[in-house]
């Protein structure tokens, strides 16, 4: 997946705290569909977002 590989080797990387929580929130949305997450976050989303980040 294309958010996960902007991730890989930034996990801690404070800048991108945010856009990573919006990942984790995404998988959730995605394999455990039945929890409830706190926004929804859809592919578009993150891709502003890592854009503005940008």
């Amino acid at each position: 997946d294309l958010h996960m590989e902007r991730l890989a080797g930034r996990a801690n990387d404070k800048v991108i705290s945010d856009y990573r929580w919006m990942v984790e929130e995404y998988r959730i949305q995605l394999f455990a569909q039945p929890m409830k997450t706190r926004m929804a976050v859809s592919p578009k989303r993150l891709s502003k977002i890592w854009d503005k980040m940008s």
